[in-house]
């Protein structure tokens, strides 16, 4: 049974001081350590900095979503009004309805039969006779 020589990865070298570098990748380090392990990739949610055309890209979708909660909110104030005026209708009706119970009666105009023959008799309650 042959035994594999273990091949050490060629050291990287700093340009320019001439030494010897760490490892920068997980490859690099587990090919130092031990051939045997095996590296697998692994997707993490980490922090990533913005670059310049995603800063721009992001402001202006924010200035968009402002714009658009602007004329939402015109509008709410628009359909606010209209409502407020129809309700405002609806409470004057009701406030003359109420009226009309309170008092017991209305003026309306009627029809008043008159008669030639006799003095004009004034009623005040036409319909009571």
């Amino acid at each position: 049974m042959s035994k594999k020589k273990r091949e050490e990865p060629a050291p990287t070298l700093d340009a320019t001081l001439g030494q010897e570098t760490e490892p920068t990748t997980l490859a690099e380090v587990a090919a130092k350590q031990d051939s045997s392990l095996e590296v697998v990739p692994v997707t993490e949610t980490l922090m990533v900095p913005l670059t310049d055309e995603e800063y721009k890209t992001l402001g202006i979708k924010m200035a968009h979503a402002n714009s658009e909660i602007g004329r939402a909110e015109e509008e709410l104030q628009s359909v606010k009004s209209q409502f407020k005026s129809r309700i405002d209708a609806e409470i004057a009706k009701k406030n003359h309805y109420s009226s009309i119970i309170n008092a017991g009666g209305e003026y309306r105009p009627v029809l008043v039969p008159v008669s030639q023959r006799r003095p004009m008799k004034l009623r005040m309650h036409p319909w009571r006779g």
